[in-house]
C-alpha cells in the first residue's frame, strides 16, 4: 500500500491522476465471461477399448470439446481426440481408443 501511495504523490506532484485499474478490471472480465461462455457437458461411457462421449453445448456461444484417454500400459502413448466444435444447442459424438486399454479417461473444453 505505501508503493501506491507514493505513486499517488509522485503523480500529484506532476500533475497526472491516477485511476486504480485493477479493482474494475475483474468484474467487467468476469460480467462479459459469463454471458458468451459455452457450457458444455459430456456423457461418457466406455466400451471395452473404446471410450465414447456425447458432449451438449447448453451455452449460448459456440465452444470446442475432445476426448483424452490415459492408456493402461507405460509403454503406449495417451490419446488425444481432434478438437470438435460444438454450436450452442447441439450434441457431438468424439470417440477414441486405447489398444492396451483405457486406465483414466475426461473431456477438456475450451
Amino acid at each position: 500500500m505505501n508503493v501506491l501511495r507514493r505513486m499517488a504523490g509522485a503523480a500529484a506532484v506532476a500533475g497526472l491522476a491516477v485511476v486504480p485499474l485493477v479493482a474494475a478490471a475483474p468484474a467487467a472480465s468476469a460480467a462479459s465471461a459469463a454471458t458468451t461462455a459455452a457450457d458444455i457437458d459430456c456423457s461418457m461411457k466406455r466400451d471395452g477399448n473404446w471410450i465414447h462421449a456425447d458432449c451438449t453445448n447448453r451455452g449460448d456461444s459456440n465452444g470446442s470439446v475432445r476426448l483424452v484417454i490415459e492408456c493402461i500400459d507405460w509403454w503406449e502413448p495417451d490419446t488425444y481426440s481432434n478438437w470438435v466444435q460444438v454450436t450452442p444447442g447441439r450434441t457431438v459424438h468424439v470417440s477414441d481408443d486405447c489398444w492396451s486399454g483405457p486406465a483414466n479417461w475426461w473431456y477438456e473444453t475450451r
